[in-house]
């Protein structure tokens, strides 16, 4: 395979805004209540056509149609961490 494409749907939180996964947060402080939430996927989102390669490569175009980037970092975990941070 050259290439995938892939995309991710956005979400739309009706009520309970992130407590769908925030609530993940109560091991650490039970004072915590839990929540509910609705969430419901759009048709918007987030496109990507990906390859595997040795190198993390992150290239964007903004609402006005500039592309930006690319953006690299070697696919190693300490590389990516640090990155991360």
């Amino acid at each position: 395979i050259e290439t995938v494409d892939l995309f991710v749907p956005g979400r739309l939180c009706l009520f309970g805004e992130h407590s769908d996964w925030a609530g993940g947060f109560r091991r650490f402080n039970r004072d915590i209540v839990p929540g509910k939430t609705l969430v419901l996927g759009t048709p918007q989102g987030l496109a990507a056509r990906v390859k595997i390669c040795d190198e993390l490569v992150v290239t964007a175009t903004n609402n006005a149609g500039e592309k930006i980037g690319p953006w690299r970092c070697a696919m190693d975990r300490e590389e990516l961490r640090m990155a991360a941070e």
